[in-house]
């Protein structure tokens, strides 16, 4: 894996790890209509569902 990958990799579980672990709307999502639907919102409506996708790319 090269340097860059790791450094991408980084910031992606930074990302996670800031706003994702404490997400009140993807628990209440996950509650009331499922995993699947509460990641779905996760990537098509949530900004930073939008940034991960992007630094994704870059893998």
């Amino acid at each position: 894996m090269c340097r860059m990958d790791r450094d991408v990799l980084r910031d992606l579980t930074n990302l996670m790890d800031h706003y994702c672990t404490d997400c009140f709307i993807l628990k209440c999502n996950r509650t009331e209509v499922g995993k699947r639907p509460a990641l779905k919102y996760c990537n098509k409506l949530c900004v930073v569902g939008e940034w991960l996708q992007e630094r994704g790319k870059l893998l």
